[in-house]
């Protein structure tokens, strides 16, 4: 039976010309997934290799060297044959090893090919093991570090939750400490945006308060005065006001009775209790009182309880300082009238008395919606109808008044 050796060359040029693609490129729905192309290739090629060996070595089982005389005519005849046709089967004989001998050498190839790849599998599968494993040893550790460090904030959380007053104390006694020494260095600020932490310890927005407008109001109405000016900011503790005003040109006296940290060589400082300072007459243009009216006389602040004659002394020294003409804007809790320890709440009579000697220029009101949201400008009537929150003292509205000390008002400034 003559070999098929066509297959075998068809396949090795196949392999020569054009190499197996990966599988995504190259698809084969016979195979089964998890069977390599080039794998299957190659054997299929080594069992074409070993089919040519088995067909050529059926070539001599046609022709046994039996014993006896019709064996030799046989073996005479083909001796004649050979040497007859030697012109033809020499060439194909040749033809014949050649091809064996290379079908050989890619068999012995295929096979180290083979073990390569096995090995390289094994290395893959190693390797590809180890990254698990220590995948799994970081996540596990992750895990326990992460629910460690959720134990102990809960932990926390209920100690400080569920512990006494001392426990609550310790917890808190830093901050407590760190907020005490900034006032005490005059370092503590007025932030219009309240902050605090949920129940899991992220920051939340809490509230907002009155100083988010009344600042934007002051800066609104401080564009008539040119820079320059002298300004005196009374209760001038725990706002930015007076940095921002000295650092804008203006000349800046700030006074409190308590300690102030900032300054800036437009900026001076008085601490004093603002119903016995000794101010000189006539000396600023402009006079303001952010929130500060509404505090005198209570001793909230570590100043002298007095009630309203407290209060009337200092608006009397407010006065005095202004120059004839000279511009007073001033904020307070305005609405249902009430007191706290903390503050006065002003109703629109008690406003007037108290600025009593000024001309009042304008009159704006702004008015708390929610814990978060303040709008200005607002009518008197929506205003002047808004309770104080008696929990936290949160006034429900303020008044914002532009006056003018009586001798000499503003050009165009109409007096009410």
């Amino acid at each position: 039976m003559k070999p098929d050796t066509s297959a075998v060359l068809e396949r090795l040029q196949q392999l020569l010309d054009k190499p197996p693609q990966p599988a995504e490129a190259q698809p084969q729905p016979s195979v089964p997934a998890e069977v390599n192309p080039v794998e299957q290739q190659i054997a299929s090629l080594v069992a074409a290799i070993n089919q040519f060996d088995m067909r050529r070595n059926q070539v001599g089982q046609l022709n046994p060297r039996n014993p006896g005389f019709h064996n030799a005519i046989i073996q005479f005849l083909k001796r004649g044959l050979r040497r007859l046709f030697s012109w033809y089967t020499r060439p194909l004989n040749s033809t014949n090893e050649a091809l064996s001998h290379a079908l050989w050498n890619v068999q012995t190839t295929l096979s180290l090919i083979g073990a390569d790849r096995e090995k390289e599998r094994q290395f893959g599968g190693t390797l590809l093991q180890t990254v698990n494993d220590l995948n799994a040893g970081l996540a596990a550790r992750f895990s326990e570090t992460e629910e460690q460090l959720r134990a102990h904030i809960d932990g926390l959380r209920q100690e400080f939750v569920h512990g006494s007053g001392q426990d609550k104390a310790e917890a808190l006694g830093s901050a407590e400490s760190f907020q005490r020494a900034k006032a005490a260095a005059g370092l503590l600020f007025n932030d219009p945006i309240m902050i605090t932490a949920d129940e899991s310890g992220r920051p939340r927005w809490k509230s907002t308060n009155e100083r988010v407008i009344e600042r934007a109001w002051i800066l609104r109405h401080l564009g008539v005065v040119p820079v320059g000016a002298g300004i005196l900011d009374v209760g001038c503790a725990e706002s930015l006001l007076p940095l921002e005003l000295a650092s804008c040109g203006y000349k800046v006296t700030g006074i409190d009775i308590r300690m102030y940290g900032l300054n800036h060589p437009n900026l001076h400082f008085i601490q004093g209790d603002m119903t016995t300072v000794e101010l000189p007459a006539n000396a600023f243009d402009v006079a303001i009182a952010l929130s500060t009216l509404d505090h005198i006389g209570l001793g909230w602040y570590g100043d002298p309880k007095g009630g309203a004659a407290e209060l009337m002394s200092a608006v009397t020294k407010i006065y005095h300082a202004l120059r004839p003409g000279g511009m007073f804007m001033v904020t307070v809790p305005y609405g249902i009238s009430g007191a706290t320890p903390l503050h006065r709440i002003f109703n629109h009579e008690q406003l007037l008395e108290m600025l009593t000697g000024f001309a009042i220029v304008e009159m704006e009101y702004g008015l708390r919606f929610d814990d978060h949201t303040w709008l200005a400008p607002v009518d008197e009537e929506v205003a002047a109808s808004r309770p104080h929150d008696p929990a936290d003292y949160r006034p429900g509205a303020v008044a914002l008044a532009i006056c003018s000390k009586r001798n000499s008002a503003p050009p165009g400034a109409e007096e009410r």
